[in-house]
């Protein structure tokens, strides 16, 4: 009983794989027997298929007179402004580019009229951190990343943003350094940006000026002892405490042992002291934009154009040699 149910199991899978192939073969057939149908249309009919060899010979004609387009990209952080707030005035400049607004994108960027033209974008994207070490992966070009709550990585990235222009060859290298020197400049003199900076300009100093009330009230030492130490010293760690080593002739080596506490908040003070630099700044230049970087190829979609009037073309002549039936459908 059981040889039996097996041999006709084997039997109805040989006819299943039987049944499959005869299936694809019969599908090739008719793809195979639609094609020489539509290349008996196109003989059939050859004034259209003049017409479309000769637009698809015109597209090909007209591509190798249209400038190749460039793309070149370069980092910024934003070190007080939110860098999504940086993001999107500079994808509103982009818009006015791609909707050709060419007069109101000239009075932002400070470029002469024909060099407007030869911009066709300039985008700002994320950079996204996949395994979470602080370092960017890959760029989102596509503008399709979408955090998951429930994760903590991939994450966007906010000590840096992408911008990538896109320029036809017309546009020189030095046409291209001086619009990134004038987007900077343009970013710089919005209202909101100088507001940010000021607040955190503001933020930064109260809190200098509490970490100085905290060292000085951790340190019983004289102000001069403290005076050298912010300006010279080389720490070595013994157990919890620091021991500060100077070669001046007036300190006494009792004074130079600090606890660690103080040696933190000092560590706090300096940080503090450097992030109100880069806040003067505004905004960093972190890398320069290369000169031609990446040539956009595939640009002008001609390939695309080609297919789609192929489509339409093959579309037209089947219903034109059908019409009668379609007529009788009716």
């Amino acid at each position: 009983m059981t040889d039996n149910k097996n041999n006709y199991i084997e039997i109805n899978f040989a006819k299943l794989i039987k049944d499959s192939f005869n299936l694809i073969g019969k599908f090739f057939y008719l793809l195979w027997n639609f094609f020489v149908y539509l290349l008996h249309l196109f003989f059939k009919y050859y004034q259209i298929s003049i017409i479309l060899f000769l637009l698809i010979l015109g597209l090909i004609f007209s591509s190798l007179f249209v400038a190749k387009n460039y793309s070149s990209t370069f980092i910024i952080s934003s070190n007080a402004p939110k860098q999504e707030y940086i993001m999107s005035q500079i994808n509103k400049i982009g818009k006015l580019i791609n909707n050709h607004s060419y007069i109101q994108a000239q009075t932002i960027l400070q470029l002469p009229k024909n060099q407007i033209k030869e911009i066709k974008d300039i985008h700002a994207y994320w950079r996204i951190d996949i395994d979470g070490d602080s370092i960017a992966d890959y760029i989102d070009y596509k503008n399709k990343f979408q955090r998951n709550p429930q994760d903590s990585l991939p994450i966007r990235l906010t000590d840096g943003f992408v911008i990538r222009i896109i320029y036809s060859e017309n546009l020189s290298s030095q046409a291209l350094n001086t619009l990134k020197n004038n987007l900077v400049k343009y970013l710089l003199s919005l209202d909101y940006v100088k507001q940010e900076k000021q607040i955190k300009l503001h933020n930064l100093e109260l809190l200098s000026k509490e970490l100085s009330k905290q060292y000085i009230k951790l340190d019983s030492t004289s102000s001069k002892l403290n005076e050298f130490l912010l300006e010279n010293y080389i720490p070595k760690t013994l157990s919890n405490q620091i021991v500060f080593l100077g070669n001046s002739n007036n300190f006494n080596p009792k004074n130079f042992v600090f606890y660690k506490d103080e040696i933190a908040i000092y560590n706090k003070y300096l940080e503090t002291l450097k992030e109100k630099t880069k806040t003067q700044e505004v905004l960093s230049v972190i890398t320069e934009p290369l000169y031609r970087e990446q040539t956009l190829v595939f640009e002008n979609n001609i390939t695309k154009k080609i297919i789609y009037l192929f489509i339409i073309t093959s579309v037209l002549l089947l219903i034109i040699d059908n019409w009668k039936k379609i007529k009788d459908f009716k």
